[in-house]
This record gives structure tokens, C-alpha cells and sequence, in this order.
């Protein structure tokens, strides 16, 4: 699957895209990084899709992700000049790809700072996805446009980002079955495991706080069970005189008397 050789570099791409918003992206780590690596020495011989706004904003994200040193010159400039006018403003052709405006604005969340040709085309692509929302017919497209610009893959937790998107690639007609199964089962293994987790801690705290009840019903049990002194101890703790703590030897052993064997 992955491993192909004869599979097209945004096929590819978006297969990896898929593994990863699925929560498999940790089983798939080595081959990942080898296609990675196959993408960036690959010479695209169908040069038309690879120029597409959708698979070059797609390989932007992905390589830079993944710790890539992507050049935004060399990926998404050629595109925009592709579909720049004469002014150098960014024509229709360019805000009616819905898909293609949908990667692209995934990926300006990745910018560093002073890629300005990235922060031109986060503006861009937001106005114009919030442009088509309500107007786009494919219902998974729409929801992933809706889902975007009111919070970015970006900035969105690993683990309800797989649950979301397995939902949501459930009802693709080219889901590929095999791939959503596997992401059934280990996000049910997962949570599993983090809830057999959560209880152990809690069972940890739990038993904690029994202990550290016991204790302190013990001491108060021990303090409440204390002898009150009696009258004549009370008056020598508060007449510390000489005959009263000579009295003393009533109640003490005497320094020359020996121990019973």
C-alpha cells in the first residue's frame, strides 16, 4: 500500500495524510519516512498533477511536519504565479479550487515566521473558503471546510481528531476499508488502555485516601482512649514545688532499685 513503487506522488500523499489523521501514523512511522523520502527525490513525470494547488500545499504540509527543510519557494511560489494576473492578485481559477484552498490553508498554519507569501495565502484562503460555505455539494468536503476554519488540523488534539475523522472517512466512497477497520480497532484498543489507566489511578488515589483516613481515625481514636490524670498529677503539673515533686516517687521506681530478671 505504502510501499508502492508505481503509485502517484499525490495518491501517495494523500494515503499518508489519511494514516495519519486516523491515529495510525505511529504503526506506519519507518514507512512513512521512507515515502517521504521517495517524495522529495521522486521527478513527478505526470507534471500537471503534481503542480496541482491540492498536492503541492498537501507536500508542503506533510514534508514540513515531518521535519523536512521545505522551501516555500520551491513548492507553493510556482503555484501562485501560476494563478496570478497581471496585477499580481490571485484570480477566480484559483478561489473557486475548493479542495486545493482547503490544503492550502491547512498548510499556512505551518508558516514560520516571516514566510509572508504563506500569510498572503492564509487571508486568501479563508475569505474564500468562508465564501463557499453553504454552496459546496460534496457534504465531506463541506464538513471538513467547516470543521477547518473553525479550528485547524494544527491545533487540534491527535486523539479526537482521529475519532472525528474516522467518522467522517467512514462516509467517503473511496475509504479504503481495510485502513478504516485497523483505525476502528486501535482507537478502541487505545482508549481502552488510557481507560484501564484512569482507573488504576483513581483505585491509587482512592486507596491513598482510605490510609490516610485509617490514620487519622486511629490517632483520634488513640487521643480519646488516653487516661484523664488524675487529681494529684493535675495539682503537681501545676504546684511544681519540691514536696510535690518528691511525691513523685509514688508513681516512679526507685533509682537504686534493680530490675526483676
Amino acid at each position: 500500500m505504502i510501499e508502492e513503487k508505481d503509485v502517484k506522488a499525490v495518491a501517495l500523499l494523500e494515503l499518508i495524510d489519511n494514516i495519519q489523521r486516523l491515529g495510525l501514523g505511529y504503526h506506519f512511522k519507518n514507512n512513512i519516512k521512507r515515502a517521504l523520502d521517495r517524495i522529495v527525490s521522486f521527478e513527478q513525470s505526470d507534471e500537471g498533477e503534481d503542480k496541482s494547488l491540492h498536492g503541492t500545499a498537501l507536500r508542503f504540509r506533510l514534508l514540513r511536519q515531518h521535519g523536512y527543510d521545505v522551501s516555500q519557494v520551491s513548492h507553493l511560489l510556482d503555484v501562485f504565479k501560476n494563478f496570478k494576473d497581471h496585477n499580481g492578485n490571485l484570480n477566480a481559477c484559483l478561489s473557486n479550487d475548493v479542495k486545493g484552498l482547503l490544503s492550502l490553508h491547512e498548510t499556512t498554519y505551518l508558516a514560520f515566521e516571516g514566510e509572508t507569501l504563506l500569510d498572503e495565502a492564509k487571508e486568501f484562503s479563508f475569505l474564500n473558503l468562508k465564501h463557499h460555505v453553504g454552496r459546496i455539494n460534496d457534504s465531506n468536503l463541506a464538513n471538513q471546510v467547516n470543521h477547518s476554519l473553525d479550528l485547524p488540523l494544527q491545533r487540534r488534539m491527535v486523539r479526537l481528531e482521529a475519532r472525528e475523522y474516522i467518522e467522517a472517512y467512514s462516509k467517503r466512497y473511496d475509504a479504503n476499508h481495510v485502513l478504516l477497520e485497523l483505525a476502528v480497532v486501535d482507537f478502541n484498543m487505545v482508549q481502552s488502555k488510557h481507560q484501564k489507566e484512569l482507573q488504576d489511578l483513581t483505585s491509587a488515589k482512592k486507596t491513598k485516601r482510605q490510609k490516610q483516613k485509617y490514620k487519622s481515625d486511629r490517632k483520634k481514636k488513640v487521643l480519646n482512649n488516653l487516661v484523664r490524670p488524675s487529681s494529684k498529677v493535675k495539682s503537681i503539673g501545676t504546684y511544681a514545688s519540691p514536696p510535690a515533686i518528691a511525691n513523685l516517687s509514688l508513681y516512679t521506681r526507685s533509682p537504686t532499685q534493680r530490675l526483676e530478671a
